[in-house]
């Protein structure tokens, strides 16, 4: 991008750059007017809001499942899953330096509200589970953390928007709820004796009827049920958090030992979508807009 102007781009439409005509100014270029922002802001919101719930519902459940005949020791299943919980903060971490990258940057800004740059990188995160997916399959665990690392960059990319939608404080807060949240299911799906399988394929079908709701509503514009869904989906993400920690906490004591890195990558990938996705529903529920 060129960061030279003439002085007739300043009277460019709203869906271009525009210079502000300030030398000493580092805001030298927005992205469309104060209206088109926000009516773009909450399109994207709407749009990452279902593309997070299909890419949870895009992971392939049992990839590398097959098991071997009598379990691990224990010191070696407690490291695996202390590896996922690692791999999932490592990501968090990622993402979040992402998004404040890109927040800061106005040319980054200005390409997110540009053509379908957005909407690229949304189908791009879902292509990059699927791909996971495979490279999962094949243990392959170069390319499973390759993976994992350009997802956790380019979704924070695309949750910098929310910076645009909600208030700082109100982010931080639906963070810091989503978190005590997650700790408190992943902690249950740790030490519970129940086998919560069966409660997992009904989240499971939850998560699909969520998202096919979500994408109605897209055309629909109902707000009853918009809150209605997100409500949903915070039970839909509280429960797959504990059913997925206590899914590779069972991987983790009887997968082949050869698969424990990529098994700890795949279930990092599972409850970093779990968390990431139960921090949107609560921002949409309780979040406060600009």
């Amino acid at each position: 991008m060129n960061n030279d102007y003439s002085n007739e781009n300043e009277s460019y439409d709203p869906y271009s750059s525009i210079y502000d005509g300030s030398d000493s100014s580092n805001d030298y270029m927005t992205y469309g007017s104060e209206e088109y922002q926000n009516r773009m802001a909450n399109r994207m919101e709407n749009s990452m809001l279902d593309a997070m719930e299909m890419q949870r519902s895009a992971v392939k459940e049992g990839v590398i499942y097959k098991t071997t005949a009598a379990a691990r020791p224990r010191a070696i299943s407690e490291d695996l899953l202390a590896q996922s919980f690692i791999f999932m903060a490592i990501a968090l971490i990622v993402t979040s330096i992402s998004a404040m990258v890109t927040l800061n940057s106005p040319n980054l800004m200005y390409h997110l509200f540009s053509g379908n740059a957005f909407f690229i990188l949304l189908l791009a995160e879902i292509g990059i589970v699927l791909i996971s997916n495979y490279t999962v399959a094949k243990n392959m665990v170069v390319p499973s953390a390759v993976l994992f690392t350009l997802y956790a960059v380019i979704n924070g990319i695309t949750l910098s928007v929310i910076f645009l939608v909600y208030t700082a404080a109100s982010i931080l807060g639906c963070f810091i709820s989503a978190a005590v949240m997650f700790a408190v299911m992943a902690v249950y799906g740790l030490t519970t004796k129940r086998d919560l399988t069966t409660m997992g394929s009904y989240l499971i079908m939850g998560l699909v009827g969520i998202i096919i709701a979500g994408v109605v509503n897209m055309f629909l514009g109902n707000s009853t049920l918009e809150i209605a869904i997100s409500a949903i989906g915070c039970i839909i993400f509280v429960g797959l958090t504990a059913y997925d920690v206590q899914k590779i906490k069972n991987m983790a004591a009887y997968a082949p030992i050869e698969n424990t890195t990529t098994l700890a990558l795949m279930g990092a990938m599972e409850i970093y979508l779990d968390f990431i996705n139960l921090f949107l529903k609560l921002l949409r529920l309780f979040g406060k807009r600009r």
